[in-house]
């Protein structure tokens, strides 16, 4: 079967470089090469055979649909050249420039690979042996693969540094100056195509690598934050996180940044909550609004979120409310004298509660535990945090283990 399918192969070459191009397009012998290339081994007559027949059906097809038989073609010649440059056939090298004037026929990146592969292998033998043919053949395979391969092609950068070296081989044997030009252009475009993008525009704030480090793959190599918006997570208890809303307001304080109070708003409230010490906490995060250079990932904020808020109230101490049989009083100094007065308490804050009565009024004295204070007219927030004392809240800025999130 293996003679019967060389022969026929074998003619359908010979037919075609009688002016028979249908020859090498007819299904049989199509068939027939398939059928001898599956136990062609490494017999240099039937190398050359498929090689010819490939090579001959690549110009027999129509524009644009002989790139697959460019390629097996070099498949098939290569063998042939490899550590004999002497018995290389003329075609090959006839093969190397079809490809490189036709580059859609590096049609995806399996072959683009092989090219490049068959390129550093005749680059490697015309390094041996001088044989200039060689190079002729290692710049046609790797210029054929470079001009297919896209810019995000991840084999680009080795197409273009085999290519640049390919190049320098003829130049060294032809003196042809235009291959040192183009052996730049492409080692230049090698170094460009070498560098770590980032997935987001930051700040690098940690290198963990320098240069004659030996790493590894998965090492971490720098850490990159988004500056531009820094975030604090919260751990809110079950019992407060039901009066969070996102959009809340949040005054924030840092232990490593003195005298300066930051402003900031609720982003997100998770759903899921987790236990710890018997308690069920939620993962609460607040934007700061007015970040500055001062504050950086990893350090430890107190935060207070505003739950509501209320213009325009009687304000009086906590101190001064007291309860009795659900009702809630406070004492008013008049005339010397303490009078009991109801109120309704609308909002309560860290140490001030606004309240409303008809009988209270602007200036009036409240008893405190014997001392006395005033009421107030003005504006009454009340606040919430994780462990239920206002104003408590804690938590690292995003990015203490990785860049900032993003809303």
């Amino acid at each position: 079967m293996g003679d019967g399918s060389w022969g026929l192969v074998r003619s359908c070459v010979d037919r075609f470089r009688a002016g028979d191009p249908a020859a090498v397009l007819a299904a049989e012998g199509l068939a027939a090469a398939q059928l001898l290339a599956a136990a062609s081994g490494d017999d240099e007559a039937v190398l050359r055979t498929l090689a010819d027949f490939h090579y001959c059906r690549s110009r027999a097809l129509p524009d644009g649909e002989g790139g697959p038989d460019l390629l097996d073609a070099c498949y098939f010649y290569a063998p042939l050249y490899r550590g004999a440059p002497q018995s290389c056939p003329p075609e090959l090298l006839n093969v190397m420039m079809a490809l490189t004037a036709d580059p859609a026929a590096c049609y995806d990146h399996d072959a683009r690979n092989a090219l490049n592969d068959i390129g550093a292998d005749f680059l490697a033998v015309t390094e041996q042996t001088g044989d200039t043919r060689g190079a002729e053949a290692a710049c046609a395979c790797l210029q054929a693969a470079a001009t297919a391969a896209s810019d995000d092609d991840s084999g680009r950068p080795t197409y273009l540094a085999n290519l640049a070296m390919a190049l320098l081989s003829r130049f060294e044997e032809l003196g042809d100056r235009a291959d040192i030009d183009a052996a730049v252009d492409a080692a230049q475009a090698t170094v460009d195509r070498i560098q770590v993008t980032a997935p987001f525009t930051g700040t690098i704030t940690e290198v963990d690598a320098q240069t004659g480090d030996l790493v590894s793959t998965g090492d971490s190599a720098f850490r990159i934050d988004d500056l531009s918006s820094i975030y604090v997570d919260l751990e809110v208890s079950e019992v407060d996180v039901a009066s969070l809303k996102v959009g809340q307001k949040a005054t924030l304080e840092f232990d490593a940044i003195a005298n300066k109070t930051y402003t900031g708003e609720v982003t997100e409230i998770s759903l899921v909550g987790s236990v710890s010490n018997g308690v069920v906490n939620y993962p609460v995060t607040v934007r700061i609004t007015d970040a500055d250079v001062n504050i950086r990932p990893g350090m430890t904020a107190s935060v207070s979120i505003v739950i509501d808020q209320a213009d325009n109230v009687l304000i009086v101490p906590n101190k001064a409310i007291h309860t009795s049989n659900g009702q809630r009083t406070v004492t008013v100094l008049s005339s010397d004298q303490q009078i009991s007065v109801p109120v309704t308490v609308s909002l309560t804050g860290d140490s001030q509660s606004a309240v409303t009565s008809p009988q209270l009024k602007e200036g009036d004295v409240v008893v405190i535990s014997g001392s006395t204070a005033t009421t107030t007219s003005s504006s009454s927030q009340s606040s919430n945090n994780a462990a239920g004392n206002l104003g408590g809240l804690s938590g690292p800025p995003s990015g203490a283990g990785g860049p900032p999130s993003v809303p």
